[in-house]
């Protein structure tokens, strides 16, 4: 657990940037098929919703550096909400169209990029103290004034 603890303001820019990255890749694919006739949509999260994640993931990178760790579980648990709504929305939609067409909802990597994001930034709220010595700070000037 220590080892893991030095290095969390590593573990939460990393969850900084899977948010960011995981808006640009496919967030679901959706297939529909009406009398044989089948459609496939492939739709990412920058297209809708996304906007609140990318918001919330450079608040997060702001309060990592600002060391403020216990706000990062603000933005972290943001945008999860926003991804599992998308995701129950288009479950819903898909239900009720289902009587007509056959709907299939598959989860793309940007959903899945979303979550492990925002699971990296909840762990390093969780782990960063700021009275704590062994974290390894983000910038050289911190790093210099350490040793």
């Amino acid at each position: 657990m220590d080892k893991v603890k030095k290095y969390c303001n590593y573990i939460g820019i990393v969850g900084c940037l899977l948010l960011l990255i995981g808006n640009f890749f496919t967030f679901v694919t959706v297939k529909a098929s009406v009398l044989g006739i089948s459609q496939s949509e492939a739709v990412k999260f920058v297209d809708g919703d996304g906007v609140f994640v990318i918001v919330a993931a450079i608040v997060a990178a702001v309060f990592i550096y600002m060391k403020k760790g216990k706000w990062n579980y603000a933005p972290a648990l943001i945008s999860a909400a926003v991804a599992i709504y998308d995701v129950m929305d288009a479950k819903n939609v898909a239900g009720s169209v289902g009587s007509l067409a056959k709907v299939n909802i598959d989860y793309g990597i940007g959903f899945f990029m979303i979550m492990l994001g925002a699971i990296a930034v909840v762990a390093y709220a969780f782990l960063y103290r700021a009275d704590d010595q062994d974290i390894l700070p983000l910038t050289k000037e911190a790093l210099t004034k350490k040793k």
